[in-house]
Order: C-alpha cells, then sequence, then structure tokens
C-alpha cells in the first residue's frame, strides 16, 4: 500500500539547488512477510513525462516470534514441534525453555539454527527432542532470537510429566547398542573356544601318530637284525658247523681227543683224525 503527499523536493539545475514544490510517495508494509523484501519499481507518468525509480527494501530487525509450539511424547523422548516466522532480514535461532511447574524459573534446553537441517523437517517447520530432565510436571516455550534482538515468548498450551529421567544426548549407549556387543563378543569367544580346541585335537593327533610312527620304526629294525642273525645262522657249510663243534675238544701227543682217550684204551691213529 503506498500514499502521496505533498512534499518539497530539491533538485539540482546546472549545478545550484533548487527547491521545488512536488510530492512524496510512501510505501508501507503490513504484516512483513520474507517475500515482502527486495527490490521495488516506481514509475510515475504526468502529461509531458514518465519516469521509473527503483528501491531496495532491506528488514533489519528483531525477528517475529515462531507461529506454535507443540509437545509430543514418544518412546520416553519429549519431541517438540514449531513453525518458523519472518526472521526480521537476519539468521535466527530458537530457544527452548523449560520450567517445573509452579517455580517460575526457566532452563535452556535447546538452541537451534534456522539453517541446521539436523532440525529442519521443511522450509518452515522444525522438530527437536528435550533430554536432561529429571522426573517431575514441567511446562515449556520457545523464542526467536537474532542480533537485533529476541521475539515474544510462545509458551506450550499443556503441560507435560517426565516419569524417568531422560538422558542426554550422546551420554549412555542406546540399548541396542549393548545387546549387539554382547553378541558380537559371545560368537568371538566361542570362535576362538573352538579355534583353541581343534588346535589341540590336531596337536594331540600329531604326538599319537608321531609316537606310532616311532614304534613301528623301533619294530621294524628289531625285525630286521632278527633275521640277519638268523640267515648268518642258518648260512653256515657243514664244515664251519664242525669246525664250531670240534674246537671245544683238546688232542694229546698221539692227536687223539682227550674224551676219546679218557673212555678207551686205545685211540685212533692220526690217519683217523678229521682235521678242519
Amino acid at each position: 500500500m503506498f500514499t502521496v503527499m505533498d512534499d518539497s523536493v530539491e533538485k539540482n539545475f546546472y549545478g545550484k539547488d533548487v527547491i521545488l514544490q512536488g510530492y512524496a510517495i510512501y510505501l508501507t508494509l503490513n504484516d512483513t512477510k520474507e517475500d515482502d523484501f527486495g527490490n521495488y519499481s516506481f514509475k510515475i507518468t504526468i502529461a509531458l513525462d514518465t519516469t521509473q525509480a527503483f528501491v531496495h527494501v532491506i528488514a533489519e530487525g528483531p525477528p517475529f516470534p515462531p507461529k506454535f509450539l507443540q509437545f509430543l511424547s514418544e518412546n520416553n523422548k519429549l519431541k517438540f514441534v514449531w513453525q518458523k516466522d519472518f526472521n526480521g532480514g537476519l539468521q535466527q535461532y530458537f530457544i527452548i525453555q523449560t520450567s517445573i511447574v509452579g517455580r517460575g524459573t526457566w532452563t535452556n534446553m535447546l538452541n537451534v539454527s534456522e539453517i541446521d537441517s539436523k532440525y529442519r523437517v521443511n522450509s518452515i517447520f522444525y522438530t527437536a527432542n528435550i533430554t536432561g530432565l529429571s522426573p517431575g510436571k514441567y511446562t515449556a516455550r520457545i523464542f526467536s532470537l537474532n542480533s537485533k534482538g529476541g521475539s515474544e515468548h510462545v509458551v506450550l498450551a499443556t503441560t507435560f510429566d517426565v516419569v524417568l529421567e531422560t538422558e542426554f544426548e550422546g551420554d549412555k549407549p542406546d540399548d541396542r547398542t549393548g545387546v549387539i556387543a554382547a553378541v558380537i563378543i559371545s560368537v568371538v569367544l566361542i570362535g576362538s573356544a573352538i579355534c583353541i580346541g581343534i588346535f589341540i585335537w590336531k596337536k594331540r593327533k600329531t604326538a599319537k601318530e608321531q609316537a606310532t610312527q616311532n614304534l613301528y620304526e623301533s619294530t621294524a629294525q628289531l625285525d630286521s637284525t632278527s633275521n640277519v642273525q638268523y640267515e648268518d645262522l642258518h648260512g653256515l657249510t657243514d664244515a664251519n658247523k664242525s669246525e664250531t663243534y670240534d674246537r671245544p675238544f683238546r688232542y694229546n701227543k698221539r692227536r687223539c681227543p682227550i674224551s676219546s682217550h679218557l673212555n678207551h684204551r686205545k685211540c685212533h691213529s692220526p690217519s683217523n683224525v678229521r682235521y678242519q
């Protein structure tokens, strides 16, 4: 919306400033939105001529408060959803505060930048979890903040209860992480026990096989020795046998065996004695 009002206009003619009676046009932007800021073009036409002017509208001021704040509870987690409004032409932040009902003191629980994709649902909606609250009945509120100042607070329409103490993000691992870790450790221990058992079994088997091999070799050596002795004994000729049995006997001067000399009065002549 714009208005035209009588006003004086200063103009320079040939190096001299001249003040003339003229008009001023005022553009008023109500219920400003982000789309309302930027470049504007003005065209003014009179009977003699047409002129055009360009204006760049920049907004720099405190942000508008968020449009609403909603609370959700999922799996003992406190989730808040809100919708942003105009940021005042500067980057804004959203501050969520909580308070135990009846105390009247507020604690900053979360600071979210409007450009942080971790919390953005889309271009205007945001969501975040609140952690670190002790058991009790709470209320919450939110406001926007930029370098020019802060907006008014938007208070949660209802209260909420915290039954179990909520954990700070990153303080404790997820229960599923503990279960997975336990399963992995169990599998590793079982696998190690199996490997050790196989190693011991193979070692005992190898030792047993080695002992059997040694016994077999010892037996083979004994058999080989016995066979040699047996072959040596049976390989003797008749002459060698005679020598073996005749050698224990000694002869007297008449070349008779002593045993024959004792048992008989007469002995054989030397020609009857066999010499080897």
